[in-house]
């Protein structure tokens, strides 16, 4: 899940206000956003990006589309 750091790449410390990074789907939030850092922070050693969450977002999203489909 990593790769070279950009802004939207960039760890997000608790406090940081978060932004949603361009190309982003609409159905994401940053209260959404919030809540999958503050949930999957505690399985990674190192910090994790608003990028790390949307992807985290997506493919869960993908999951769950698979499973619906059975």
């Amino acid at each position: 899940m990593r790769r070279r750091a950009s802004k939207s790449d960039a760890p997000v410390a608790p406090t940081e206000p978060v932004v949603l990074p361009p190309g982003t789907p609409d159905w994401i939030t940053v209260d959404l956003l919030r809540l999958t850092l503050k949930v999957w922070q505690k399985h990674y050693k190192e910090p994790l990006s608003t990028q790390d969450a949307v992807t985290i977002i997506l493919n869960a999203g993908q999951l769950f589309g698979i499973l619906a489909l059975e």
